[in-house]
């Protein structure tokens, strides 16, 4: 998709064999991470050049933006709680990490310990689902509360400016 534009959204149902246009996000812009909930495979949620969205009928259709900040656009990361997929973590490339509680009808910041507010990718543990790590424009932080608050986790990190990471699935210190 363009900066603004449409994003057409595919899906496999065959370990990804055949791919299948599912549907459009109109005003996405460009789709920087996807996740689906765990619990029912039609729900889609999507960090975008315009905000977090959501699919509720497995990437047909897309709400508008979800946070109502109107400053809060460039989403790079979102991450659906294991355990709870009402709690969901969307990080902010501007305006830091942002949660709901409440699978996306609200959103508060939850940026207490973070010294960066141009974050990236997040994930949740699945091995412990109060575990999650975020990478920022200066480091990795960890956060044990689901979310609420972070740790920084940076030490022996050459370069602190990190985009990617991965969670062992059975061991969140790994």
């Amino acid at each position: 998709g363009s900066e603004r534009g449409p994003v057409d959204v595919y899906v496999s149902n065959n370990a990804g064999l055949e791919w299948e246009l599912a549907g459009t996000c109109s005003n996405c812009g460009g789709i920087k991470t996807i996740a689906v909930d765990p619990y029912d495979p039609h729900i889609i949620w999507a960090a975008t050049n315009s905000g977090a969205r959501v699919s509720r009928d497995g990437g047909r259709t897309w709400s508008s933006n979800l946070i109502s900040s109107p400053e809060v656009r460039y989403i790079y990361g979102i991450a659906i709680n294991p355990a709870n997929p009402a709690i969901i973590l969307a990080a902010s490339t501007e305006n830091g990490m942002l949660r709901t509680e409440n699978g996306g009808q609200t959103w508060a910041p939850a940026n207490k310990g973070l010294n960066s507010r141009q974050l990236h990718t997040v994930r949740f543990s699945l091995g412990n689902p109060n575990i999650a790590y975020v990478a920022t424009h200066d480091g990795v932080y960890r956060s044990s509360d689901a979310g609420q608050s972070w740790e920084y986790r940076s030490a022996g990190l050459e370069q602190v400016f990190v985009t990617p990471l991965a969670i062992h699935p059975e061991n969140p210190d790994i």
